[in-house]
């Protein structure tokens, strides 16, 4: 199970759970109509003599956060915000603000902090986030990058990128890891996940799935642990056998490194950082096992705990480790028993416990945080706990969440309200609340009062006023509070109605009959009305997009403002079907009152089953291999990883794997279809070590093997070529020929390498010359996300189609209709010539067929093309609802086209002619609209005519002659001071 980023539970209780004070702070949330359900967050339980508190209730999507030497705490947001809290009290100004520049897609987003070992002296902090290359967050080319930031004050300047050669997402834009950390040696260590597929945790030839050691500037030190042994950027590594290993922990006493490591089905692990350790994924989870020979080399977890799907009786499990801190503090405040000690937590069960560092056993702290407990830190000023909580406002899918903080207390003897309730503003329909915050003794119990009467099950520190009216005006609120046989009354709050009433917006989508499928087009629209304004414009709508898994949710998009828009699934993205989008819309009216609604559309799920011709045999789904035949469900359209093992036995034989059903490679990321479909692994019998064959193919050879172990290697007569990734058993390379003479060797971690095939010319077979059949075609086009686009057609008898960019495979498209169909080549890479070929076979008979343009080049921006006279043009005007209007036409050869409105991008509409109407546009500001097309990848602007517009101004008439005699008084307007002591306007 994903959740956002974290994932894992602990040892034993050491105490009763039960706690002898409740501790409840609250704070007021004065909002206007939320027209969706609001769960309310529990309330956090700490142990006796401590209490909880709420230091700020309003941070969207906290992520993570950092204790700055000098107490000042930075917590990160997912969208790219970095806010501090400086002597408990938020600081207006943002730390940096990186939104707009994030990618936040699944577990991409800005990440983690650290702060360099003489932060005192040159202000360095260090952050890890994804960028976003392409101004699109869901186009899959976002990539981790490490930067440096240093501190004026209480802001971060001057952004000096340190290291960004992080892999893109293969699969899905999950398991990214991001922790960061400074050691005590100057270095600088960051974690890299497996990126969803599990066998990169055992692979070195790349960077997924380890710990990274990089000198301050991001370069490579020459004292990492396999730096002689490996190459390129690998030579960073300095531990790995990672899975998802999100947060990291630097000990101040020591400079250890704690890496909470998210598991998958079985353990949540805590891991101590060694140099140069193998923690055991994917061929491990947990701790390692004592009988098992192929674990003997791993290093096993400090701590780890089982997760609660599948130890449901087990009262420590749970789902998903978070971060922590070590309780490590010049001024400490905490009794003794907890210095020294780790604390850390789980997501799901919202449970804190501590670890010792030292014999890794955990002991229970305390409970009650419900959903999204993400991260924490120590006061190097007070001594208390801090921690992020996701949903402190109680609304789990959509959260506003916050920071609270653990303090001692010592011994309490009474009760003491630690936050009044304080009055609440609201419109008419909108749902008041009220908070109370209170430490006591022992148990406590509440009962609310409205004008002094008690309200029947208003038993809660929590009190909400649903759909509140004019009737409800200077109602007054308190609580009465007990405990211990003692009684407390709180201050009164006063509940005062507005003169106004909330906007009342409504939603409706197309595109997702029968559930959405990855990948597809869902158009969105709104409206809303209100009894004031009536229509509220499409400038008053926002909207946010988000995908919800299980109990957490990522953002998809936000901040869309308009009444209609798009949007789709990435087909990178969570694999669990308990998923689901949330459209958010939110009208505010010219009062400032806002009304939030919703609308869910669920996903379409199908079964996929996969099988084996041989009886007995082993396939795998992630990284996981399974008894075939199995079926599993997934969402259509969402990228699956599937694989078969090169060779495996069973029945006394030993099967060699020779393709699958579907035309796709070994081990390679499938898109899920719309219907029901079993996959097939065909295995050939009898196949020995050092089996091996080359075959001529189009513009070169293709070499397969069999019994490959280590790190596969190829080479011909002109010296080795390609280091092929652990278990793959094919390699096709362009050029050269079997007369070559080609081998196959492994290479061992020790240097030790053995030529155990070697294949002469005389055995190869003549190539299959490739024939182009009349009628096939392909075109490929760059839309509006900047990915090349291949439509093809005609291509007869086969119902998948294989395709070549640069003469490499990349993948098949699964077209529901066979023979026809498009690709989107969402990996390709800006700035890049690529050239493109669509293939099938049948009959034995190879069909060819060069996609048009030869070339195609995306990601640049280059200077625009000046278009042709009486082609293409653009004019603007203003229409009957004041509203500027694009009319344009000539733009042929393009999937779509773009509008821009002062260097800013709006819209997009259909290839050739049509209009655009500009509703966000705002009155006297003056506007600039161009037109944009991409064909063939090259960029074309058409500046629209005139060069600028504004709207909105009324100039009035001037009469012909001023009336000599004044008119008269027809309206009036006096002034006077009510009882209330405030101005009061009388007009007629």
């Amino acid at each position: 199970m994903e959740v956002f980023n974290v994932q894992r539970c602990f040892g034993e209780i050491a105490r009763d759970a039960r706690r002898a004070a409740l501790v409840v702070i609250g704070l007021v949330l004065v909002f206007t109509a939320v027209l969706f359900e609001n769960g309310v967050a529990e309330a956090a339980n700490p142990p006796p003599d401590f209490a909880a508190f709420i230091i700020e209730d309003e941070i969207f999507s906290p992520i993570s956060m950092g204790m700055a030497p000098d107490g000042r705490l930075i917590v990160l947001t997912d969208a790219g915000q970095a806010i501090m809290i400086k002597n408990d009290r938020r600081v207006n100004r943002p730390v940096f603000d990186l939104r707009g520049f994030v990618d936040t897609a699944a577990d991409r987003g800005l990440q983690s902090i650290a702060f360099d070992n003489n932060f005192a002296n040159n202000g360095y902090i260090y952050v890890v986030y994804t960028r976003d290359t392409n101004n699109n967050t869901t186009d899959g080319i976002g990539r981790n990058r490490i930067v440096r930031f240093t501190m004026n004050g209480d802001v971060a300047t001057n952004e000096t990128l340190l290291f960004d050669r992080f892999p893109p997402s293969e699969v899905a834009d999950l398991h990214y890891g991001g922790g960061i950390e400074m050691g005590n040696d100057g270095k600088l260590y960051t974690t890299v996940g497996d990126y969803l597929i599990g066998p990169n945790g055992q692979d070195r030839s790349n960077i997924r799935g380890t710990m990274l050691r990089l000198n301050p500037d991001g370069s490579i030190p020459t004292d990492n642990p396999f730096y002689n042994q490996l190459s390129g950027d690998s030579r960073a590594i300095y531990a790995y056998g990672l899975r998802n290993p999100w947060q990291t922990s630097k000990n101040p006493a020591n400079g250890d490194i704690f890496i909470s490591d998210v598991g998958a089905n079985r353990f949540e692990e805590l891991n101590k950082l060694e140099r140069g350790a193998n923690y055991g994924w994917f061929l491990a989870e947990g701790p390692r096992d004592q009988n098992d020979p192929a674990e003997a080399g791993f290093t096993d977890p400090l701590w780890s705990y089982r997760h609660s799907d599948n130890f449901p009786n087990d009262p420590l499990s749970g789902c998903a480790i978070i971060g922590g801190a070590f309780y490590e503090t010049p001024n400490p405040s905490f009794p003794a028993e907890y210095h020294g000690k780790y604390f850390t937590g789980d997501y799901c069960q919202g449970r804190i416990v501590t670890v010792d560092p030292v014999t890794g056993e955990a002991e229970f702290f305390m409970d009650g945080f419900g959903f999204g407990l993400l991260d924490m830190a120590v006061s190097p000023i007070n001594g208390d706990l801090y921690y992020i909580d996701q949903t402190f406002n109680g609304d789990e899918a959509h959260p506003a969440g916050g920071i609270g903080k653990i303090s001692f207390v010592g011994q309490q003897t009474s009760i003491t309200i630690t936050s009044q309730p304080s009055d609440v503003s609201i419109a008419v329909g909108g749902d008041a609340s009220f908070f109370v915050g209170v430490t006591a003794p022992g148990d406590v119990t509440y009962q609310w009062l409205r004008n002094g009467l008690e309200l029947p099950g208003a038993t809660e520190p929590r009190l909400t006023i649903n759909n509140v009216s004019n009737s409800d005006n200077d109602d007054r609120y308190s609580v009465e509070i007990s405990s211990n046989g003692e009684r407390v009354d709180s201050a009164e709050a006063v509940l005062r109605i507005t003169n106004n009433t909330v906007p009342r917006p409504t939603i409706t989508f197309s595109g997702a009959d029968g559930g959405y499928r990855a990948g597809q087009t869902i158009r969105f629209s709104g409206s809303a009305t209100d009894n004031e304004d009536g229509n509220i414009p499409g400038s008053s709508l926002t909207w946010a997009i988000r995908l919800n898994h299980d109990e957490h949710d990522h953002e998809l998009q936000s901040g869309i403002v308009g009444a209609n828009g798009t949007f789709s699934v990435p087909p990178a993205i969570e694999t669990d079907t308990n998923v689901w989008v949330t459209l958010y819309l939110t009208a505010t009216d010219s009062d400032g009152t806002s009304t939030t609604v919703t609308a869910r559309i669920d996903p379409r799920i199908v079964d996929i089953t996969l099988a084996a011709n041989q009886p007995g045999l082993r396939l795998g789904l992630e990284g996981q291999n399974q008894n075939a035949p199995f079926t599993f469900q997934s969402v259509a359209g969402v990228n699956v990883q599937i694989s078969a093992p090169v060779t495996q036995t069973a029945g006394g034989t030993t099967y060699t794997f020779a393709s699958w059903s579907d035309g796709l490679g070994r081990s390679a990321a499938r898109a899920t279809p719309n219907s029901n479909t079993t996959w097939t692994a065909t295995y050939n019998g009898g196949g020995g070590a050092g089996n091996c064959t080359v075959t001529a193919v189009a513009n070169g050879v293709r070499v397969d093997w069999t019994d490959g172990v280590g790190v596969e290697v190829i080479r011909n007569g002109l010296g080795w070529v390609a280091t092929p990734a652990i278990g793959q058993s094919s390699y096709t390379g362009v050029g050269g020929s079997v007369d070559d003479g080609w081998h196959v060797r492994t290479f061992a971690a020790d240097g030790s390498t053995d030529d155990f095939c070697v294949v002469p010319a005389e055995i190869a077979e003549e190539p299959v010359e490739p024939v182009a059949r009349a009628g096939m075609t392909c075109t490929v086009l760059v839309n509006d996300n900047n990915v090349p686009v291949l439509s093809y057609s005609d291509f007869p008898n086969v119902p998948t189609v294989n395709i070549l960019r640069d003469g490499d495979w990349i993948v098949t498209d699964r077209s529901e209709t066979p023979g026809a169909g498009t690709y989107e080549d969402t990996t390709a890479v800006p700035g890049v010539d690529y050239s493109y070929v669509v293939r099938s076979r049948s009959g034995g008979v190879v069909n060819d067929v060069v996609c048009s343009s030869a070339t195609i080049t995306i990601g640049t921006e280059p200077t625009p093309e000046t278009p042709v006279p009486g082609e293409m043009s653009c004019t603007v005007s203003v229409n009957d609802n004041n509203e500027p209007v694009l009319s344009y036409s000539g733009f042929t050869n393009v999937l779509n086209v773009q509008f821009r409105r002062n260097n800013g991008w709006i819209g997009t509409g259909l290839p050739g002619a049509g209009t655009f109407d500009d509703t966000s546009a705002v009155s006297g500001v003056a506007y600039e609209y161009e037109v944009r097309s991409r064909p063939g990848g090259v960029v074309t602007d058409v500046a629209c005519s005139p060069a600028t517009i504004t709207i909105g101004a009324e100039v009035p008439e001037v009469p012909e002659a001023p009336p000599e005699t004044p008119v008269p008084v027809e309206m009036s307007c006096s002034v006077s001071v009510n009882d209330n002591n405030e101005p009061v306007l009388s007009y007629s």
